[in-house]
């Protein structure tokens, strides 16, 4: 630390001498700390180790300790560079002239440390003579003392700057005693700021809470006809003064955590239904999220107790510890007071998870649903309808619990990507898009790599005579009759083709198809793609695609009646939430909520006519443009066609000549195009020609455009569909 110090008080750059004689310069600029008692700089270190006179006072000397030690040990330094009193002598006094009285300054060695201490002159020393330490002086600390008459202490590249009120040591008062001033620094600074803040907040939540919801001043509208709607709400009530308890869930497998939310609610399943454990839980009054929580409207006779527990799943026996452990008492009547306050603050998160929870693990309990999120999806789909690249739409609901004037469970149609559940080759056949009529062929590396994105992380049932086993896929390996890939069975290296062939009696129909990489990632294990079936409710991980999208939304856009049928049907499943629900005193009724609406009259809209003016007044939410034109007509006299889709010119010329007449029967007055052309799906290419056009004809103002159609894929083995989509191109300007 000593080399360090001196190392940082000698050779200073001429800068930083020039700021330490202008008061500190930048330093300042960087915050300065209030209440700190610190003497300015002293002296300044010259290159040679000497210190010199400076402009603040003379020199300062410093007293011997107490006990005997050198000129160095009378004083004790605190990190800020502060002398303080200590335990072998007594307090340093301030000398005159240390505070600014004059031009002079007390020589001593500035470092990024604090005020380095002389030394006795002459003394031997690798950095030079050692120059003798002056006696430092305690700035005076007064209690009470207003906050602008203490000294503020800047740090800034090495150095330290002091700027203080106090102008003279003779104002000062008598010094305080070491017992002191650790009693006063015990006092936590800002204490009593933070204790007026804490009040404050306080106060201002307290009115907060007894805020009631603006109203509307002119008591609501009067426009249009005024009707009952039906909303996908359905009222809640809790019943009588109810508790829940919730308790903290770990489920431990050989001391590791368990990952598998399939598996901690199958695990917790069988806690709460095997008659070993009905002493600790008793029947239909504990509920589990699926992670770490679960609820129980009584509590329970233990605190913190470990579990056992043995289970089979996915035809293999597993052995777990279940851990719980009490976390917090819930007060659901705190749910009826907040409704009843009316206020946007303290909102009862815990208690409506574990209303959430409870309302959900009806359907939950026996594996007959797919919890995704907040949604709910049977095993048992009625049909499916085909996304395509290997996908399917599962339809469900969605529900969750809302506050309002009354509580309310929203429950709303639901639908999601799910992966295909068919026989692996069959799914192949539709990601890679080959014609069924044929065999597999061989997969090109382009195909294989598609495939294998698709298959990772997707479990697959692997099914041979009386054999029966789940996996989890992790990608392609090679066909299974790759001689390259043979491995050892009993003494003899064998492919896989082999192997199937010799201990299952199996004769692979595909062997040149590559293999699925199965179980653990840190082994190869093959299994052929002929034998697998990927398992059923496993939803679709990435982004669809544009054409998938596509066809999610035609399967999502349904009218309202189609929707409500599903919302009832969903509440009917329900079965008024079960024996758990009531008896954390839930009930819900099986009748959407009703509220007021009114119908506004439609606008009108302008069109021409033979006759002029006409006003045409919209039906079902659409006005009709037959027999009419528009009321101020456009003009496409200078456009052309460009085609990057390689589309039939019989298909481009129907087209274009269905529109023109389509657009003369409105009134437009449409010329024949300027140009028909075509080039590469290149964005380069396509500006290129709509550059040379715009130099041929600087009219042009408008250019078709025919791109491919959405999801189109261009890959070996599959018939390519293409089709037209329409698009406005403005002037380009060079």
């Amino acid at each position: 630390m000593g080399g360090k110090g001196r190392g940082r008080g000698r050779g200073q750059h001429p800068q930083e001498q020039q700021d330490q004689r202008n008061g500190g310069g930048g330093g300042r600029g960087r915050g300065q700390w209030q209440g700190q008692q610190e003497r300015p700089p002293g002296a300044q270190r010259q290159p040679g180790g000497q210190p010199q006179q400076s402009e603040w006072g003379a020199p300062q000397q410093q007293q011997p300790g107490a006990r005997g030690q050198g000129p160095q040990q009378g004083a004790q330094r605190q990190p800020g560079g502060q002398p303080q009193q200590s335990a072998w002598g007594a307090p340093q006094q301030q000398q005159p002239g240390a505070w600014g009285q004059g031009p002079q300054q007390a020589q001593s060695a500035q470092s990024g440390w604090g005020p380095r201490p002389t030394q006795p002159q002459g003394a031997p020393s690798a950095w030079g003579p050692r120059p003798t330490h002056q006696p430092q002086q305690q700035a005076p600390s007064i209690p009470g003392l207003p906050p602008q008459a203490s000294p503020a202490r800047s740090m800034g590249r090495g150095r330290e700057t002091v700027t203080s009120a106090a102008a003279s040591p003779a104002s000062a008062s008598p010094q305080k005693s070491a017992q002191q001033r650790p009693q006063e620094a015990k006092k936590e600074p800002g204490s009593e700021k933070n204790v007026y803040g804490r009040g404050v907040f306080q106060k201002q939540k307290e009115q907060f809470s007894s805020l009631q919801p603006c109203k509307r001043p002119d008591g609501g509208g009067t426009w249009g006809k005024t009707i009952k709607l039906r909303v996908n709400h359905f009222q809640l009530e809790l019943q009588g003064t109810k508790k829940a308890y919730h308790y903290d869930v770990e489920i431990n497998e050989k001391g590791k955590p368990m990952p598998n939310k399939e598996l901690r609610r199958v695990t917790m399943r069988h806690v709460f239904s095997h008659d070993n454990f009905a002493e600790h839980f008793p029947k239909d009054c504990c509920v589990f999220d699926g992670m770490k929580s679960m609820y129980s409207c009584r509590k329970l006779k233990f605190r913190e107790q470990a579990f056992p527990v043995n289970i089979t799943f996915e035809e293999r026996a597993r052995e777990f510890e279940v851990v719980v452990k009490i976390a917090a008492e819930i007060d659901l009547n705190t749910i009826t007071a907040y409704m009843q306050r009316g206020s946007s603050v303290d909102i009862p998160q815990e208690g409506i998870h574990c209303l959430d929870v409870v309302l959900r693990y009806h359907q939950t309990y026996n594996m007959q649903y797919v919890p995704v999120t907040r949604s709910l999806f049977s095993m048992n789909q009625p049909m499916l309808a085909e996304l395509g690249d290997g996908a399917v739409v599962w339809l469900g609901h969605f529900q969750s619990v809302r506050m309002g004037t009354h509580m309310f469970l929203n429950v709303d149609a639901s639908q999601k990507a799910f992966y295909k559940s068919d026989e692996v080759v069959n799914v192949m056949y539709d990601v890679l898009r080959l014609n069924h009529e044929f065999e597999p062929p061989h997969l090109t590396p382009e195909q294989v790599r598609i495939f294998d994105r698709y298959m990772r992380g997707v479990k697959v049932r692997f099914l041979v005579g009386a054999i029966k086993r789940d996996y989890k896929v992790n990608g392609l390996l090679s066909p299974a009759n790759d001689t390259n890939a043979k491995f050892d069975s009993d003494g003899q290296l064998v492919t896989v083709e082999e192997y199937f062939k010799k201990h299952y009696n199996a004769e692979l129909k595909y062997p040149y198809l590559h293999c699925l990489w199965v179980g653990s990632a840190q082994k190869q294990s093959r299994v052929p793609i002929e034998c697998c079936t990927i398992k059923p409710g496993q939803v679709m991980r990435g982004k669809l695609n544009e054409m998938q999208t596509s066809e999610m939304i035609k399967a999502a856009a349904k009218p309202p009646f189609e929707r409500k049928k599903r919302i009832d049907g969903a509440i009917q499943k329900m079965q008024g939430c079960g024996p758990v629900a009531r008896n954390f005193g839930i009930s819900m009724s099986n009748q959407m909520a009703q509220v007021d609406g009114r119908i506004l009259e439609a606008p009108r809209v302008e069109v021409g006519g033979q006759n002029g003016v006409q006003l045409v007044t919209p039906r079902d939410g659409k006005w009709d443009m037959r027999n009419k034109k528009f009321l101020s007509a456009a003009a496409l006299e200078h456009w052309g066609v460009l085609d990057v889709s390689r589309t039939k010119d019989m298909d481009i010329r129907k087209f274009f000549e269905t529109l023109k007449k389509m657009a003369r029967s409105f009134g437009m007055n449409v010329n024949d195009q300027c140009f028909n052309d075509s080039c590469r799906e290149n964005a380069r290419d396509v500006e290129n020609a709509l550059r040379q056009y715009q130099k041929m004809n600087n009219k042009l103002n408008f250019v078709f455009v025919i791109i491919p159609k959405k999801g189109s894929r261009n890959l070996p083995g599959h018939q390519i569909y293409w089709g037209f989509e329409l698009i406005n191109y403005n002037s380009v300007h060079s």
